[in-house]
């Protein structure tokens, strides 16, 4: 499968792992990701699988909850042997945050050390965060890409009223932009 391409102008309705893992280094000038947020939530997007089970009941599209399990061990393993530091990090927000941060930090390391993989060296990468990861993911973001390498935090403001009573609205998230090399960025604007 690598130095085919075989995957150009499709779409994967899967996890995204093992698509990365089989396509070729240095093969890309930009990604854009919108990964999952450790909502811990469940949401109806189905994407075309059924929407109900045999017994007619309804099945969510897609679980946001992260569990350190045997369902994600292989990562886990794998994170410990390979990226210890990017381990302690990730053990780091347990302590700081909870079990289910470390087992989102453990899914998105591996994937942002494959994104980091598939850049050109003149590439860049756009990480769609909210409020709920955003400091751990910009952590993840400076060890694997360098944090001489973030370029700019980018602001997507939404309407809505939020709970104004007890805090002020939650209307943002925010876009972490970083170069796989600053010097070697192309210019987008």
């Amino acid at each position: 499968m690598k130095n085919e391409h075989r995957y150009n102008r499709r779409l994967f309705l899967n996890d995204n792992l093992p698509v990365m893992q089989n396509l070729d280094s240095a093969m890309s000038d930009a990604i854009i990701t919108d990964p999952p947020f450790n909502s811990n939530r469940f949401y109806e997007h189905n994407f075309g699988s059924k929407t109900t089970d045999k017994k007619g009941k309804k099945r969510p599209g897609f679980k946001d909850i992260w569990t350190l399990d045997e369902e994600r061990a292989e990562e886990h393993r794998t994170l410990i042997k390979k990226h210890p530091d990017l381990y302690q990090l990730c053990a780091f927000a347990r302590q700081a945050h909870s079990e289910s941060m470390q087992a989102y930090l453990i899914f998105m390391s591996l994937r942002i050390l494959q994104c980091h993989r598939l850049l050109k060296e003149t590439g860049s990468m756009f990480l769609h965060c909210d409020p709920t990861a955003n400091g751990y993911l910009r952590m993840l973001m400076d060890c694997v890409f360098g944090e001489e390498n973030h370029l700019n935090d980018i602001i997507w403001h939404y309407g809505g009223t939020g709970n104004q009573k007890h805090s002020f609205p939650a209307k943002h998230d925010t876009i972490l932009f970083y170069a796989k090399k600053r010097g070697g960025i192309h210019s987008i604007f």
